[in-house]
């Protein structure tokens, strides 16, 4: 229902976030125009979330299934070669290694804190109705 984008800007020498949020999901939580953007800081917290392979909970859950040596050497060696990229690891881990609930593997990003305190700040400064041009 939302897609998002995360990558290196190096025009600006940032990284940058873009989401796409189609009508159905806007109409969903009655974000009718754009007056009612100023919801989306309360609800998107709910929808995205910043997240880490936490790599000592991987290898205690491989020691815990009995995986050992070279096999948990080459899963780890894998997991390294995916450069962060997180889905990608997600279903290697799930399908090739047979892991299930793999989200318990994950830590919470300290970017999500500063990503709500960002749309606060976005959702207060956001009009909320049309305003007289004078």
């Amino acid at each position: 229902m939302k897609k998002a984008k995360f990558y290196f800007k190096p025009e600006i020498s940032c990284s940058r976030f873009e989401l796409v949020l189609p009508s159905r999901f806007l109409q969903h939580y009655e974000i009718l125009s754009p007056f009612d953007f100023h919801k989306l800081a309360r609800i998107l917290p709910r929808h995205i979330s910043f997240q880490t392979l936490n790599e000592k909970k991987l290898v205690r859950r491989l020691d815990r299934m009995g995986i050992r040596g070279n096999r948990k050497r080459e899963i780890l060696r894998s997991v390294a070669g995916m450069d962060g990229q997180l889905w990608a690891i997600l279903r290697y881990l799930r399908h090739e290694v047979e892991l299930s609930n793999t989200r318990r593997l994950l830590d919470e990003h300290p970017m999500n804190r500063e990503a709500v305190k960002a749309l606060k700040l976005w959702a207060a400064q956001w009009p909320t109705r049309p305003t007289r041009l004078t």
